[in-house]
């Protein structure tokens, strides 16, 4: 079963921090503190350090505590030392993490492809987060190096984290929260980039396998990268919407949770050769995505103020059908993400034949800031 893959970058501290997450040493001379923040002429700040605590003994509102927020300047090219350190009295099982760089949106940082440590593959589960296990259950402190990328001239990268008891979620860091949402901000130049839209086209779904070999679904957090229908047992969680060719429907998508049962059961697949101490998928855990036919605007043009003011809401269906090659379709996502969809191609019906291709625009969605504990 693959794992997340949508940010490769080369993080050697981070490294030694999760060889020693995944086999649970109680070796703690791997976390290298650092010295205080050094500044050079210009003024360049080279670490920052987050620490958040969880009590489940204080009132609630007042469980989480500790320096949530830690702003450092960087330079094109360069590297910001990240420290991160999280306790709690309740056992933390999974560590989220992810980068929005200047002008995009948060995504999964969790990718160990260039990296041959057996341990650090280990540590990462389907969804990208990072297994929590032995004695970094209940506290661990880590420093690794922010790149700071080349051609980055102004604007903000933003790297969030929190803990969770269990499987959480990407987009949604309220999700069995225990420790955070701890933000580093790493500050390039003077000025802020605003946002920009998302954009991803040639996404090519397949009509459903009954050997669930076929990329029938996408996670609009990972366009560019479908899902077989055989990983729903690690991934269902991070699936938005598929693709079905039915009798009367014809060419359709639909939402995970509204996605038709009787040709794929997902919240059945999710369930099947779970880990015993992974919690069970439900059908409410999939997530909910509303389409709206729209036949007036130019999607070539349309822009990020427009995409904002599309009309979908969550009163619109989650499935739409009779689709043909150049509609377009509004959608709204569960955490409030507009867009549009164009369809490209239909080929084939269903079976291995049927193929659905899409190129989407949306809105991105806003990092977390300044330590939101929900």
């Amino acid at each position: 079963m693959r794992r997340i893959n949508l940010l490769k970058t080369s993080l050697v501290a981070l490294s030694l921090g999760l060889s020693a997450i995944s086999c649970g040493s109680d070796n703690t001379d791997i976390f290298e503190t650092p010295e205080d923040p050094i500044e050079d002429p210009t003024g360049v700040t080279q670490s920052a350090e987050i620490n958040i605590a969880f009590d489940s003994n204080l009132p609630e509102g007042e469980q989480r505590t500790g320096k949530f927020f830690a702003l450092a300047t960087g330079q094109a090219g360069g590297k910001v030392n990240g420290r991160v350190q999280f306790t709690s009295d309740r056992d933390m099982r999974r560590l989220y993490i992810t980068r929005t760089l200047p002008g995009g949106e948060p995504e999964p940082f969790a990718s160990f492809d260039e990296l041959d440590s057996k341990s650090i593959r280990k540590a990462t589960k389907p969804d990208g987060s990072i297994d929590l296990d032995g004695d970094r259950k209940n506290a661990f402190d880590f420093t690794f190096e922010l790149d700071v990328p080349a051609n980055a001239t102004d604007g903000e990268t933003i790297y969030n984290f929190w803990a969770t008891s269990g499987r959480g979620d990407f987009t949604d860091p309220s999700k069995r929260l225990l420790v955070g949402v701890g933000t580093i901000e790493v500050k390039i130049g003077t000025a802020t980039i605003g946002q920009q839209i998302i954009s991803q086209e040639g996404i090519s779904l397949r009509a459903p396998l009954g050997d669930g070999s076929s990329e029938t679904f996408v996670s609009l957090f990972n366009l560019n990268e479908p899902f077989r229908i055989d990983e729903g047992a690690g991934t269902s969680e991070l699936w938005d919407f598929g693709y079905f060719f039915g009798n009367t429907s014809r060419a359709s998508l639909a939402s995970a949770n509204n996605y038709p049962s009787n040709i794929i059961d997902i919240v059945t697949i999710s369930n099947q050769d779970r880990p015993a101490d992974e919690e069970e998928v439900m059908a409410s855990d999939l997530r909910m995505v509303y389409f709206k036919r729209n036949t007036t605007i130019d999607f070539d043009t349309v822009s990020l103020a427009e995409l904002g003011a599309l009309t979908v809401s969550s009163s619109d269906s989650q499935r739409v059908t009779q689709l043909e090659a150049n509609q377009v379709v509004e959608f709204l996502d569960s955490t409030g993400r507009k867009g549009l969809i164009r369809i490209v191609s239909i080929t084939g019906t269903d079976g291995s034949s049927g193929t659905i291709v899409l190129d989407v625009k949306s809105t991105p969605s806003a990092p977390i800031m300044n330590g939101d504990t929900f």
